[in-house]
């Protein structure tokens, strides 16, 4: 399933935008789940418990735009996919700003449309979630890496910090390392690994991420700032 957020306040483009969705889903045998925001406040607050695949977002909103409410998203949220939907192509220009994947022009043409979404479900499918498993106490509990914050270490005591949830237990962070680093978390000290998709900045020797922050020690920062950019470059 494809969870899709539309950020729209005009009801009668919306509604041909949903058909135009139904159809393409019908079509390729995809399962898209809606949810309509007719303004950008409803929308953030409801970004704070439910995580989305896909973002509709259009730039001329009542009161906070869509351009300022994409960066407040990407604060929460650095992987979703954001799209544009604009009258104005000049307007979409300014998405690389928040990392925007595409944009759509209105008014909708059904078979740009169509074309524009084989890209972005391609870019979806690319990014779809993995997963690891933890063993302690007899007993495992699967993880999604896509929601895992910052594993750290502290008194011979893991936690594994999710967006939602920490997992901590008795544990060596030699045990996960290998594979946290195959999914790209970057190591900033001696007892933290972190998802880089979560950090928000890196100011001086600390490191600012979502509902958590953490030092970056001296012998690490050099090639932690250098792993960072490489993924900066990359997303």
């Amino acid at each position: 399933m494809i969870n899709i957020a539309f950020v729209e306040d005009d009801l009668n483009f919306l509604e041909l935008f949903n058909s135009f969705c139904d159809e393409y889903a019908a079509n390729n045998k995809l399962d898209f789940n809606y949810h309509h925001f007719g303004n950008a406040e409803v929308f953030l607050e409801k970004c704070k418990t439910t995580a989305f695949d896909l973002v509709f977002m259009d730039i001329e909103l009542p009161g906070l735009n869509g351009m300022e409410t994409s960066k407040k998203l990407r604060q929460m949220d650095s992987k979703v996919v954001i799209v544009f939907v604009t009258n104005m192509a000049s307007f979409a220009i300014e998405g690389y700003q928040v990392n925007a994947f595409d944009f759509i022009l209105k008014p909708l043409v059904k078979q740009t449309f169509f074309m524009k979404m084989d890209r972005i479900v391609e870019k979806i499918k690319s990014e779809e979630d993995c997963f690891i498993s933890l063993s302690y106490a007899h007993q495992q509990k699967l993880i999604n890496i896509n929601e895992l914050v910052i594993v750290d270490v502290r008194d011979h005591y893991i936690e594994f910090v999710l967006k939602h949830e920490t997992v901590r237990f008795r544990g060596s962070l030699k045990n996960y390392e290998e594979q946290l680093y195959a999914f790209g978390f970057l190591k900033c000290n001696n007892h933290s690994l972190v998802n880089p998709r979560f950090i928000i900045k890196v100011d001086k020797d600390m490191l600012i991420m979502r509902d958590y922050q953490t030092e970056i020690t001296r012998n690490k920062k050099k090639q932690f700032l250098e792993s960072f950019a490489l993924y900066l470059g990359k997303h």
